[in-house]
């Protein structure tokens, strides 16, 4: 019986090396696209801050010692290595005024929170968000020459929603 199933077994073999292999059938064709999928981050924390948002702020200008309250704002929080930077741009009532906020670190799913020194200018920063909402401040100090201290600067107090469409970053 045993010299059977090795016959068995050697005719199998032998017939299965013998036979071309079947040609595999043709792929379809893959139609072109003009969208490249974004790369894949490791830290999710950090980018479900990433995006474009936009809504209102009350600004207070310390040159002026006033707030304007309700102007558009445009916040844009982009990865930069393995921190963020956050950029604010607005229109106030006589010029364009922006922030820039970098090294950012996400400590926490739903607050960023800290200090950054940009030269002569220091800014304190706090921002909460929440599902597509993010709400808090950049307050900014300035230094008028190297010796002296930081004396209050402009502040923001943001109110913004994330952009409905999916920004390129």
């Amino acid at each position: 019986m045993g010299c059977v199933i090795v016959l068995a077994l050697f005719v199998l073999c032998s017939c299965a090396t013998t036979n071309p292999p079947a040609p595999s059938p043709p792929s379809p064709a893959v139609p072109a696209t003009r969208f490249v999928a974004a790369p894949v981050f490791d830290d999710v924390d950090q980018d479900e801050w990433v995006g474009s948002y936009e809504g209102v702020a009350d600004i207070y200008l310390a040159e002026e010692d006033s707030w304007q309250r309700g102007v558009s704002i445009e916040l844009f929080v982009q990865r930069d290595g393995q921190r963020l930077r956050i950029l604010g741009q607005m229109a106030l009532a006589a010029s364009r005024h922006s922030f820039y906020v970098g090294d950012v670190e996400a400590d926490e799913e739903s607050m960023l929170s800290g200090e950054y020194a940009d030269g002569d200018s220091r800014y304190a920063y706090s921002l909460v968000r929440s599902d597509d909402a993010m709400k808090g401040f950049v307050k900014m100090h300035l230094r008028a020459d190297a010796s002296a201290a930081f004396i209050p600067g402009d502040e923001w107090h943001v109110d913004v929603q994330r952009r409905a469409l999916t920004d390129l970053r």
